[in-house]
């Protein structure tokens, strides 16, 4: 299941208002598509819950969701971020909040 705060993630980056869930189906897929994405490619931890999944959603459908004028760019930037997730064995709870 997609949470209402990855939603807003995606619906954001696409440049789409809050309150319009014309195109939900539609992010829900890509959300879907990055996390399998990011597990296919080895991240260790449950991807939904690493801190930098919200920013890899972002930049996915940046690059590979909407027509973005520099989407290539925006696929570079969801590759380097993957590898470094890929990188992290941390596990969720060993992230340290720094507001805390």
């Amino acid at each position: 299941m997609i949470g209402k705060t990855i939603l807003a993630t995606a619906r954001e980056a696409a440049s789409i208002a809050a309150d319009d869930t014309t195109y939900d189906e539609t992010l829900k897929l890509l959300v879907q598509s990055c996390s399998a994405d990011l597990k296919a490619s080895g991240v260790r931890v449950p991807v939904e819950e690493h801190p930098l999944y919200p920013q890899a959603v972002r930049f996915y459908v940046k690059a590979f969701g909407w027509t973005e004028p520099d989407g290539e760019r925006w696929e570079r930037c969801f590759t380097a971020l993957r590898a470094s997730m890929k990188l992290d064995s941390r596990a969720p709870e060993d992230y340290v909040d720094e507001n805390d």
